[in-house]
């Protein structure tokens, strides 16, 4: 089993309407699903970060897992929530995952940091600008000046 969780949940997750569980402490608002064995049949492993208790869980499968996760990467706008409903083989999961950066998170992101950052950028360096040609100005004044006196 891999060590890193194929699956994040945060809040409730509801299977068939029935909430997501940790057996051992009843918390429901900080489970990690792993995909456990090679086929889609075979139970996840769901793992409580509060009590730390794993287990192989009775109704969500590897194909269920397969099914959130397909259902977040059909997810095209950017939203504050990932609010998941998956189908598989008739058993119906619902939740929140932990938002996951994705490309068109990065994209929006570029965007804004772009928006914001031009104009100070510009900014810069029309000042570095205006400093440069005065300064060549007043080296240029000085050796003008130098050179009328010897005149």
């Amino acid at each position: 089993m891999d060590a890193k969780a194929d699956l994040k949940l945060m809040g409730m997750a509801y299977v068939d309407g029935k909430e997501l569980l940790c057996s051992e402490c009843g918390n429901g608002f900080s489970l990690e699903i792993h995909k456990h064995g090679f086929r889609e049949v075979h139970p996840a492993w769901i793992c409580c970060l509060s009590c730390g208790k794993g287990e192989d869980s009775s109704v969500v499968t590897n194909g269920l897992v397969d099914a959130v996760l397909a259902s977040r990467a059909a997810r095209i706008k950017d939203a504050d929530r990932d609010v998941f409903r998956a189908e598989w083989r008739g058993i119906v999961m619902t939740g929140e995952m932990q938002p996951l950066i994705d490309m068109y998170q990065l994209i929006g992101a570029a965007k804004a940091v772009h928006e914001v950052a031009a104009p100070e950028v510009k900014r810069w360096w029309r000042g570095k600008k205006r400093a440069a040609k005065a300064q060549v100005k007043e080296k240029a004044g000085a050796v003008t000046g130098a050179v009328k006196g010897k005149a």
